[in-house]
């Protein structure tokens, strides 16, 4: 199985979203340092030259997905392309901003791949080699620690 974490980066009118280096960072974490395990997705109408910057700055893989329609951030979309990506690298997490557009797309990614889908991660540690992942739930009134039952990084 690959050990590949995919990261789904945002653009919108093809600009790279300061939120990646958020992204990139725990993407490090999540591979613990193992660049070479991170594949980051640049979609966009023509991100060719966000993915090049990205990979010029971070010893990373970057993949731009060009379509005219991704002009502006665009899950529905994101989700017809994204499982050709998924099953071409065959990633075993993958990664994206905690934002409205992320999170539907990550529930819409998750049914269609029968996945796990763990949203608003804060934090990442590791027990026994294998993530753990802390979040907030209930308005902030509780936190707690989530594992997948997946064959993780």
């Amino acid at each position: 199985m690959s050990k590949t974490c995919l990261l789904i980066a945002e653009t919108i009118h093809n600009r790279i979203q300061p939120s990646y280096q958020e992204l990139l960072h725990f993407g490090a974490v999540i591979t613990q340092n193992r660049l070479d395990r991170i594949l980051m997705v640049v979609p966009g109408q023509n991100p060719i030259d966000p993915a090049r910057t990205i990979s010029r700055t971070h010893p990373i893989r970057t993949l731009a997905i060009e379509h005219p329609d991704l002009l502006l951030p665009n899950p529905h979309l994101l989700a017809g392309i994204l499982p050709d990506v998924i099953n071409q690298y065959q990633p075993n997490m993958i990664c994206m901003m905690h934002t409205m557009r992320g999170a539907q797309l990550a529930a819409s990614l998750a049914v269609q791949f029968d996945a796990a889908s763990i949203t608003a991660v804060a934090s990442c540690s590791f027990q026994d080699d294998d993530p753990v992942f802390a979040r907030s739930m209930f308005n902030g009134k509780l936190s707690g620690e989530i594992r997948t039952a997946a064959d993780t990084v």
